[in-house]
C-alpha cells in the first residue's frame, strides 16, 4: 500500500512538473515588485505623523500640505520637537541650572535670616501655596511612568529645574531656606523622579542608548541618597518634612539604589555563567519544542565561548520525552541536534529507517522539492540519513544544489541559518556571503523606516515589527560571513539591549539570556559611538546629571542651622521635651 501510493506521488510530482514556475522569474518579479514599492513612499505604510511633519516642514506651508487649515496649532508641537533637539535641549538645561544656581545665591544674600521654625504647619502651608505647581509636577511623573520616551524625561527636567528654584526663592523668603529642608526638598524631588523611570524601565529601553538605560534612574536615586548623606542623614531625616517616614525613606531610597546598581554590574559580568547553568540545568520543557530552540541558542551561545557544558540534565529530558512519545515533535529533534544532544537521539529514538530511506530517495530522484518550513521539519531526518549512510559525492553534489536552491529564494534569517548549517554538513565549499546578505538585507527594518519599527529582523520582507528569533539567527549569520552595507549594527544593538534590559537581576529570565548572548555577540563588529552620537543617544542622562548637581548646589548655598535635633530649629521635637 505504501509503495502504490509513493508510486502515485511520483506520478503526481512529474505530471505537476512543467507547471511549477522558474524559480529565477519568480525572484525577478518580487524584485520588481518590492523595487516599486520603494520608489514610491505613498504606496506602503501610513503618512507621517504631525510632530515629525512640524519638525521638518515650516508651520507657513503646513495648510498648503494639507495637515492644517491654520498653521497655530502646529506651532505648539513644532517648538516642542525642536526643544527636544539633543544638542540644544541640553544646552536649555544647562544655561537654567545655571540660571537657578545664580537665584539660589542671591536668595541667600536677599533674605539672609532663616531662623524660622521648620514645623508641619508651615510647610504645608508653603506646600499649598504652590498646590498647581505640585500637581503639574506629578502629572509629569506618571507620564514618564507611563510613556518613559526621552522626550518627557527632557520636559520633566526642564520642569523640576524651574520648580526647584521657585520653591526655594519661597521658601527662602519665608525663612525656611536652611540645609536640611532644602536638602529634603531635593531628596523628595530626585526621589520622585526616579522611582518612576525605574518602573517604566520597559517603556524608557525602548528607545537607543549608548549605555545602560538602568543608569538614568540611579543617578536620581544616588543623588538623593548623596545629598542625605553629605548634609547630615539624621538631621535631613529627623526634618519635619519627613516626619512619619525619617527612617523608612532612606532605607527604601538607599536600598533601592544597590539593587538597580547591583542589576547593572549583573548585566555585564554574570551572564556567561548565568547562561552556561541554564544550559546544564534544563530539566523541564514548558513550553515544548519552543523550549527547546531556547535552549538550543543557549547552548551554542556557551558552546561558542569554549565552555565545557554538562549535559547530563538536558540528555536525560530528553531520553524521557523520547520513551514516552512515539511521534515526538520534528522541531524538537532538530533543536535538540543542534545543542548537542544528536547521541541521545540515534540512542534513545526508535528510528522508522524505511521512512527515513524512503525520504532520501524523494530527495535524490527531486521529486519533492525542499519549501520553508519543511526543512526545519525534515533537518532532523536529514541528518539521521547523513549518518546512516552511504553518501557518494554525486548523491551529496546533488543534495547541495537543492539546499541552494532554496537559499536563493531569499528566506528569512532563520531559515537561511538552517540551510546553511545542512550545507557545512554536506561539506559545502561554495561562497555564501552574498546569498546570506541578500536575506538579511530584505528582512531588515531600520528604526523609523515602518510603523513600529525596532531596529531588528522581520520573518517576512515589508514586516512592520522586528522577530526577536529571528534577529538572534541573523546575528549568528553577521558574525560569520559579516555586515551588509544596508544595515546599522548600531541600530541592531540597540534593539539587542533594549531586549536584554531588566530592573532586577533576580526578574531575568530566558529571553534576557538570549538576547544579552547575542549582543555580546555582535560588540566587536558594532562601530565606536561618536560624541554627536552620545549626546544625542543620552541627553536625558545628561540633564539627570545637571540637575542632580543644581540639588547638591542649591543646598550648599543654603543656611548653615544649629541641628535640628538639639539647637533653636528643633521645631516639634524640642518643643515636646
Amino acid at each position: 500500500m505504501t509503495e502504490s501510493r509513493d508510486d502515485l506521488d511520483r506520478e503526481l510530482a512529474a505530471a505537476l512538473l512543467p507547471l511549477r514556475p522558474d524559480p529565477e522569474a519568480f525572484l525577478a518579479s518580487v524584485e520588481a515588485k518590492a523595487a516599486k514599492l520603494q520608489v514610491d513612499p505613498s504606496s506602503s505604510g501610513p503618512e507621517a505623523r504631525e510632530s515629525l511633519a512640524a519638525s521638518i516642514v515650516p508651520w507657513t506651508l503646513l495648510p498648503a500640505a494639507g495637515k492644517a487649515t491654520t498653521a497655530l496649532p502646529s506651532f505648539g508641537t513644532k517648538l516642542l520637537t525642536v526643544l527636544s533637539w539633543p544638542a540644544l535641549s541640553i544646552f536649555v538645561l544647562l544655561g537654567a541650572a545655571l540660571g537657578s544656581a545664580r537665584d539660589a545665591r542671591r536668595a541667600k544674600r536677599t533674605y539672609p535670616d532663616q531662623s524660622a521654625t521648620p514645623t508641619r504647619d508651615t510647610l504645608r502651608q508653603l506646600w499649598y501655596a504652590h498646590r498647581y505647581l505640585n500637581m503639574a509636577f506629578c502629572v509629569l511623573a506618571l507620564l514618564t511612568l507611563m510613556v518613559g520616551s526621552t522626550f518627557y524625561v527632557i520636559v520633566t527636567l526642564g520642569f523640576s529645574t524651574i520648580a526647584l528654584t521657585f520653591l526655594i526663592r519661597r521658601a527662602s523668603r519665608a525663612g525656611l531656606g536652611q540645609r536640611p529642608l532644602i536638602a529634603g526638598f531635593c531628596s523628595l524631588g530626585l526621589f520622585n523622579l526616579g522611582m518612576p523611570l525605574t518602573f517604566s524601565m520597559t517603556t524608557l529601553a525602548a528607545e537607543p542608548h549608548a549605555i545602560d538605560p538602568l543608569v538614568l534612574p540611579i543617578v536620581f536615586l544616588a543623588g538623593a541618597a548623596g545629598l542625605l548623606f553629605t548634609f547630615g542623614l539624621e538631621e535631613v531625616a529627623s526634618s519635619p518634612l519627613l516626619e512619619g517616614v525619617r527612617w523608612r525613606f532612606p532605607t527604601i531610597l538607599i536600598g533601592t539604589t544597590v539593587l538597580l546598581g547591583w542589576g547593572v554590574i549583573d548585566h555585564r559580568c554574570s551572564h556567561p555563567t548565568a547562561i552556561r547553568e541554564t544550559v546544564e540545568s534544563f530539566a523541564r520543557a514548558r513550553f515544548g519544542s519552543v523550549s527547546w530552540k531556547e535552549w538550543e541558542l543557549l547552548a551554542r551561545s556557551a558552546s561558542r565561548k569554549g565552555d565545557r557544558l554538562d549535559l547530563h540534565r538536558p540528555a536525560a529530558l530528553l531520553e524521557r520525552t523520547l520513551r514516552s512519545d512515539d511521534d515526538p515533535d520534528p522541531y524538537l529533534l532538530g533543536a535538540a541536534i543542534r545543542g548537542g544532544l544528536a547521541e541521545t537521539v540515534f540512542g534513545s529514538m526508535s528510528i522508522d529507517w524505511d521512512s527515513v530511506d524512503r525520504r532520501r530517495e524523494r530527495w535524490l530522484e527531486g521529486l519533492e522539492r525542499y519549501s520553508i518550513p519543511s526543512w526545519e521539519q525534515r533537518y532532523w531526518m536529514f541528518v539521521v540519513a547523513l549518518e546512516r549512510g552511504p553518501w557518494s559525492s554525486g548523491q551529496k553534489e546533488l543534495l547541495r544544489s537543492r539546499l541552494l536552491e532554496n537559499l536563493e529564494l531569499v528566506p528569512s534569517p532563520a531559515d537561511a541559518e538552517l540551510l546553511v548549517d545542512g550545507l557545512d554538513r554536506l561539506g559545502n565549499v561554495q561562497d555564501l556571503r552574498e546569498l546570506v546578505h541578500r536575506s538579511l538585507a530584505r528582512h531588515w527594518i531600520p528604526i523609523g523606516e515602518r510603523p513600529r519599527s525596532e531596529g531588528g529582523f522581520g520573518n517576512r520582507p515589508n514586516a512592520t515589527h522586528a522577530d526577536f528569533d529571528e534577529t538572534l539567527r541573523a546575528v549568528r549569520l553577521i558574525d560569520r560571513f559579516g555586515t551588509p552595507e544596508s544595515i546599522d549594527l548600531r541600530q541592531l544593538y540597540w534593539y539587542l539591549q533594549r531586549r536584554a534590559s531588566v530592573p532586577l537581576p533576580f526578574t531575568r529570565n530566558v529571553q534576557h539570556l538570549l538576547a544579552e548572548a547575542a549582543r555580546d555577540e555582535l560588540a566587536p563588529h558594532v562601530p565606536p559611538v561618536t560624541i554627536g552620537e552620545f549626546l544625542f543617544l543620552e541627553r536625558s542622562l545628561i540633564g539627570a546629571l545637571i540637575l542632580v548637581a543644581l540639588c547638591f548646589h542649591a543646598t550648599w548655598c543654603a543656611s548653615e542651622t544649629p541641628s535640628l535635633r538639639g539647637g533653636d530649629l528643633g521645631g516639634r521635637r524640642n518643643a515636646e521635651r
